[in-house]
This record gives structure tokens, sequence and C-alpha cells, in this order.
């Protein structure tokens, strides 16, 4: 099981949420193969306390968004939506 995979379904468990192959792809940060979310489910429900009580991996990816992307981002999406309003106040002026 990756280490990705074994982070969410450690999160899920000690959440009470069930483990479910919805809740593992939604919530994984990389595509991960359905065989293998179907597995890592499959483990899950079997053996619930030995993932609980697996080493933690590197859960800093899987927990926190890269937050300097997030931040570039909405400055991206901040100019855009200037531009915008800029262009709509002259479409407004021109009627």
């Amino acid at each position: 099981m990756s280490p990705e995979v074994l982070a969410v379904c450690q999160q899920l468990i000690k959440s009470g949420k069930p483990v479910s192959v919805g809740m593992l792809k939604a919530r994984l940060p990389v595509k991960t193969p359905l065989p293998a979310i179907i597995q890592a489910v499959q483990y899950c429900k079997q053996q619930p306390q030995a993932v609980v009580d697996a080493p933690p991996a590197n859960t800093e990816s899987v927990t926190k968004p890269n937050e300097s992307s997030e931040a570039q981002k909405i400055m991206e999406l901040e100019t855009r939506i200037e531009a915008l309003e800029k262009r709509l106040a002259v479409l407004e002026q021109k009627d």
C-alpha cells in the first residue's frame, strides 16, 4: 500500500469515517489506480487496527495542500477578476 493511501486510510479510521473507494479517491492527492484503492479498502475493513498502528507515513503532502501554489492561484484569479471588471465597465459605458 502506498504511503499516500495508508495516510488517508489512517485519517479516515481515526476520524471514525468509513473507508470506502469514494472516500479514498476523493482524498488522495495523487491519481491512484482503482485496483490499488479497492485493495486498500479491503485491507482496511479486514484489519483496521493494523492500519491505525502502522508507522505514520509522510502525511505532510496529504494533510497540507501546497499553500504557495494556492496563494499563487488566488492572486492570478484576483488579477483576472480585476481585468474582467475593467472590461465590463468599458462595455457598460459604451451603452
